[in-house]
């Protein structure tokens, strides 16, 4: 489930990455910030994913501590 979140966030980050390289690409003002913006937006569910990955491992790793105990 955490690899599934940070491999989400590396996608989210590629996706942003592309749309940035088109919208660079664009002539039309209104086409290229509209790109960017999209491209913004992945980049925040990009950290939101990771943000996700590194709750859920922390969680785990207090859980196994605890277990251990």
């Amino acid at each position: 489930m955490v690899e599934d979140k940070f491999k989400q966030a590396q996608n989210f980050r590629s996706r942003a990455g592309q749309l940035r390289q088109i919208a660079r690409g664009l002539t039309r003002r209104s086409e290229r910030e509209l790109l960017m913006r999209v491209a913004k937006e992945y980049d925040e569910m990009a950290r939101t994913a990771a943000a996700i990955a590194k709750v859920e491992v922390a969680q785990a790793i207090g859980d196994g501590v605890q277990k251990a105990s």
